[in-house]
């Protein structure tokens, strides 16, 4: 079997959590979306406009081999969620 092959088996774990993880924050961004009716989302631009800088760099920059992209999914879920909680609460 090629290396690269048994290498991707040796993960297989890891990017499956990493998967999960990153499919949460995508629903958790959504569901952020959906909270906010249309006659109130400019009062939340500012808010979502600093949650999709906080999620951008994943999106363009970062390299999702690296181990510190749990660290920043991680904290994309953190920031989803205070968000959230800031919208429900209003």
């Amino acid at each position: 079997m090629p290396h690269s092959i048994v290498t991707l088996i040796q993960k297989s774990e890891h990017l499956r959590k990493l998967r999960e993880n990153v499919m949460t924050v995508v629903r958790e961004f959504n569901n952020i979306q959906e909270l906010i009716a249309e006659d109130e989302r400019k009062l939340f631009d500012e808010h979502l406009a600093t949650l999709d800088r906080h999620i951008l760099p994943g999106i363009v920059k970062h390299d999702w081999r690296s181990s510190s992209i749990e660290f920043f999914v991680m904290g994309c879920r953190q920031e989803c969620e205070n968000r959230h909680k800031l919208i429900t609460t209003f």
